[in-house]
This record gives structure tokens, sequence and C-alpha cells, in this order.
């Protein structure tokens, strides 16, 4: 398990946006964030990924938001069901002022991009895009290299992490996507072959649909 620098940023723009929204490629860790995030704040998670949520989504999207009344909830894989923005923009127009943190979606296609949803919730929500790993991430510190290029001051940090030139390299050639960490190099090759396959095809499907 990696700890995410990004989680306390997370929590922060839940704290201050009705709605926010993560996206990033498949396989960048979301599920795992978004599922520690609604475990430590105490939100409702639901995939759409599973069969029976989706089909609920898609029959009656105001239904089925609103069976989340009153609660805080984290929406995965929110680019299969576009058809509950509206409804969810219903629940936000009704929200008080101090009601924060309503809705986390996660999607590895961004749908707000689109034509039919870039103008969907503007001032609602906050969208964040979650990168595979990085190389602080997996060594495990807390060095982060853009503040540190742009302090003013360039000593070097004491939290800057100790690693070889030949761990750089292999770190590189490794990738950030967690799935592949532990895999061997033959291991590495037949995943992201698959993944890219797969990915191009699926995303581009969901893109397609939602614009």
């Amino acid at each position: 398990m990696y700890t995410r620098h990004s989680k306390r940023l997370l929590k922060e723009l839940l704290s201050e946006f009705r709605i926010l929204y993560l996206t990033g490629p498949s396989q960048a860790g979301k599920t795992t964030l978004a599922r520690e995030i609604a475990k430590d704040q105490g939100m409702r998670y639901v995939s759409l990924d599973e069969q029976s949520a989706f089909a609920s989504a898609l029959n009656d999207p105001h239904g089925f938001i609103d069976t989340f009344a009153g609660q805080s909830v984290v929406l995965d894989e929110f680019q299969y069901a576009p058809e509950l923005i509206k409804a969810i923009k219903l629940v936000s127009d009704q929200l008080q002022p101090h009601e924060r943190g309503r809705f986390f979606l996660t999607g590895s296609a961004d749908i707000f991009s689109s034509a039919k949803t870039q103008e969907a919730l503007p001032g609602h929500m906050a969208r964040v895009e979650l990168y595979p790993l990085s190389v602080t991430e997996k060594v495990g510190g807390d060095f982060n290299l853009i503040d540190f290029l742009l302090d003013d001051n360039l000593s070097v940090p004491v939290n800057l992490p100790a690693i070889s030139r030949e761990q750089l390299a292999q770190t590189l050639i490794d990738g950030g996507y967690p799935e592949l960490q532990a895999k061997s190099p033959r291991g590495r090759q037949v995943w992201l072959q698959s993944y890219l396959r797969g990915r191009l095809f699926k995303d581009f499907t969901s893109i397609y649909t939602a614009s």
C-alpha cells in the first residue's frame, strides 16, 4: 500500500466544494484512494462498475441519487453513467452554503470535458487529476519536486529521498502504476500491452457516448 500525497488535498477540497471529481488514467489508484477517503470521512461508497448500481443509475437517475439523501457518497467509475449529472446538479443546487463534500466522483474518462457536460456544474465542482505513483511515493517520502523548484531556497532539502542513479533508472523503467510494482519484466510487458488494448477501446466508447 502506497501513501498518496494527493489524499490530503482531496480531503481539503471535499471540505470546500459540494462536488469533487477525481479523474486520471485507469489503474492509477483512484478507486483505492476513494475507498480510503470514504472510510476516513464516513462517506458511502458505490461503484458504478457493479451491474446492479449501474442499472439503477441508468433506469432512474434521479431516484438513484435520491437514495443518498442527506448522505455524502463516493460514486466510483462515474464515467459509465453521465446520465446522473443532471440529478446531481439538482441536488447540488438545493444544498445550503455550508453543505460541502456531498458527492465524490471518480472516473478514468474525463466526461466533464465533453461538449454536453463541460458546463453542467460550473462553480459546484472541483476537478483533480490523479497520476500514477511518483518516485517519492514509491520510495516512501514527502519530497515534492514542484514545491522545491518554486521555492526561493534551492539548497538540498532534508526530505530528499535517498536513491541511487541505478535505483532511479529502474524506478523510471518500472513506471508508476501500482499494479506493476511487484511484476517481473515479462509480466510488466504483458500487463502494459493488455492495458493499452483494453483502455483504448473502453475509454473511447465512454467518451464517445458522453459527447
